[in-house]
């Protein structure tokens, strides 16, 4: 039997925003000059749940791939010129050609109120169309009149963002009843040997040197790069880029903020490197898309040992980003990455740290008790958060074996959080003297000091948000 998993081709993400949510990050709206391929979303929409890979084709124009558990997988072509009554479920033709193989063509209707095409594909056939989109290099997109509308499609880390699709979003929501290659037991999305993952790891070889190769010259007509400025203060050349990004009374000049990164990069200021990384990577302000000169700055500012730098290296790997692929290594890269940043001695990094080996368990050994190291890392340096989110752990059982389970130390370290006003503690505690939402004997019953601990978690949080 047959079941109707429905592909809708479509053409863009308007210039307004995709109403998504990341599957890892929480983030609920993207902007359309943020989209990257392919980046992977989860989410709900009138309660049917959702999971999303998207890249921008063009300006004013995106490809995505989703997956609901209405047993639907869908390839979503989009534009708002598409939104005219006249074309209000009219028929149009679409081909899809992968490389230079022959085209597929499909009968697809047009829907005015989303501005999509869309088109029915048999279950059957969708792990032939899930494996053109992944081994592919260039889709070819072409829909008959009255749209009349050809462009080409990037299909370089459709395969990466698929895998994450798979692993991130669509096995954390249950959505169990879709077809090959995102079930479970089918390996395809997960080959450590697939083509794309040979090249990508042959690339990192080749254009991984340990100093980036910067631009040679700096923009001519650039402000302030005459005597006024010591060449040699890393710290001044950033500061002085920045003030050029971050313009308030003018449009920013980013291609002038671009110039004085590139200068303080290059004496050495680790935020510089980074910014240029965002730069490169995002194409901000209107700068050219460079993966491997992005990765190169990021490498470069964690090659430094800054704690900041190893977490936006780790935080990429942690994203397959083609860029930063290692196959399948690369949850033990991030976690390498996480272990030298916290070992920095930073607090920021220790608590980054335990919240990663809290969100992996599926992928890391023993990674609830690695995560209560971590936190309790951060407790033990004055971090309130981390004594709360350890104290928590014990409360709950969490990251250690039985013999070790100590509710006591649990609530000591929260009220040592609370005194540190953390409200999250305050609310914790409350829950615990109150016998809610925590094992059977966590601590014997006080309606007393659940109210007081209730009432001060309310006054805190709400002089918290005030300010």
């Amino acid at each position: 039997m047959k079941l109707p998993f429905s592909f809708v081709l479509l053409a863009t993400l308007a210039c307004t925003a995709i109403g998504a949510h990341d599957a890892r990050a929480g983030i609920s709206r993207i902007d359309e000059d943020n989209i990257d391929p392919w980046m992977v979303y989860g989410g709900s929409d009138n309660g049917v749940r959702s999971c999303t890979v998207v890249a921008k084709v063009a300006q004013g124009a995106g490809f995505a791939v989703v997956a609901s558990d209405s047993n639907r997988i869908e390839v979503l072509l989009i534009n708002t010129a598409y939104r005219t009554a006249a074309l209000d479920h009219a028929n149009v033709s679409v081909d899809m050609q992968f490389d230079a193989g022959p085209a597929r063509h499909y009968t697809s209707t047009v829907a005015t109120g989303t501005g999509t095409i869309s088109h029915t594909v048999d279950a059957a056939d969708v792990p032939a169309l899930v494996h053109s989109l992944s081994d592919s290099g260039l889709l070819t997109v072409t829909i008959s009149a009255p749209i009349s509308q050809t462009w080409k499609v990037d299909l370089t880390k459709v395969y990466y963002a698929m895998k994450d699709m798979k692993r991130d979003c669509i096995a954390p929501q249950h959505l169990d009843n879709l077809p090959a290659p995102f079930t479970r037991n089918d390996t395809y999305l997960n080959e450590p040997e697939h083509p794309k993952v040979k090249v990508a790891a042959a690339a990192a070889v080749a254009t991984a040197p340990s100093q980036p190769a910067l631009p040679a010259a700096l923009p001519a007509g650039v402000p302030g790069l005459g005597a006024d400025v010591p060449r040699t203060d890393a710290r001044t050349m950033y500061e002085i880029g920045a003030s050029y990004e971050n313009k308030t009374d003018v449009l920013p000049d980013y291609a002038a903020a671009r110039a004085w990164y590139t200068k303080a990069a290059a004496a050495g200021d680790v935020p510089a490197m980074l910014r240029l990384g965002w730069f490169y990577r995002s194409g901000i302000g209107g700068t050219v898309k460079d993966d491997n000169l992005a990765t190169r700055y990021f490498t470069q500012a964690a090659n430094t040992g800054n704690a900041a730098a190893l977490l936006e290296m780790a935080k990429f790997y942690d994203t397959g980003n083609l860029f930063s692929a290692v196959g399948v290594e690369r949850k033990a890269v991030v976690e390498a990455l996480y272990v030298r940043a916290a070992n920095t001695g930073s607090t920021q990094a220790m608590m980054a740290a335990g919240d990663w080996y809290a969100s992996n368990p599926a992928f890391i050994g023993n990674a609830p008790a690695k995560s209560l190291q971590m936190y309790l890392r951060a407790s033990d340096a004055g971090n309130v958060v981390g004594m709360q989110k350890a104290g928590w752990d014990y409360i709950m059982h969490i990251g250690m074996p039985k013999e070790e389970i100590n509710p006591a130390k649990g609530i000591e370290l929260l009220e040592k959080a609370a005194d540190g006003n953390n409200y999250e503690a305050m609310q914790d505690l409350s829950f615990i003297y109150a016998g809610d939402n925590v094992p059977e004997g966590t601590a014997p019953i006080d309606k007393a000091k659940a109210k007081y601990w209730w009432d001060l978690f309310l006054r805190t949080r709400a002089s918290q948000n005030a300010r």
